[in-house]
């Protein structure tokens, strides 16, 4: 139950996570009674195979380490790309593109359109994959093994598509630092 609560107390106080921290806390939460009041019977269990066939239901009904943390670490990297990673990127997107004229089209239009598809890709793949993961149970777990194997591949995807967004948009500043117009120096009457 310890790494529940520290995982519920990371995503409270992370504001990267937008409107889906509250979903990701109470699905953190959703075992610590259970947990609580299993290990409280454990705890009153007068024989030691009754006490160890209530034990294994941790590994079987409850699946905290191989499912819960796993899926709540991956649906919150998603949110957060979703939330923070692809507006900032976007914004950054139509900033460029107000900043694009015919002398420097050549170079800055095609990293512009680059940056759009990576933001689209990050965009599918991190599409319903917090809420695909949220909704995983530990039988579910128990009958698939790899059962968060395809949306950690759409999240390190997203991730990659992130970072190569954020290389375009530095290739962006450079070009654009690079051909800006020079002041003008102006004369004292």
């Amino acid at each position: 139950m310890h790494d529940l609560n520290a995982a519920i107390s990371k995503v409270n106080g992370t504001g990267l996570l937008g409107s889906s921290s509250a979903s990701l806390a109470s699905y953190l939460q959703a075992d610590i009674a259970p947990l609580q009041a299993l290990g409280t019977k454990i705890a009153g269990d007068t024989t030691v195979a009754t006490a160890q066939a209530d034990a294994s239901t941790i590994f079987t009904s409850y699946r905290v380490l191989a499912l819960v943390l796993p899926a709540a670490r991956l649906a919150a990297t998603a949110d957060g790309i979703d939330a923070t990673a692809i507006p900032d990127l976007t914004s950054l997107s139509a900033k460029a593109a107000s900043h694009v004229n015919p002398s420097n089209r050549a170079a800055v239009q095609p990293l512009i359109d680059d940056l759009n598809s990576q933001i689209q890709s990050a965009t599918n793949g991190t599409a319903a994959v917090a809420t695909t993961l949220l909704g995983y149970t530990p039988s579910q777990w128990n009958a698939n093994h790899d059962l968060l194997t395809a949306s950690r591949g759409s999240v390190q995807a997203a991730k990659g598509n992130i970072t190569n967004a954020r290389d375009d948009v530095q290739q962006i500043r450079r070009i654009l630092t690079s051909t800006a117009p020079s002041p003008t120096p102006t004369t004292s009457a």
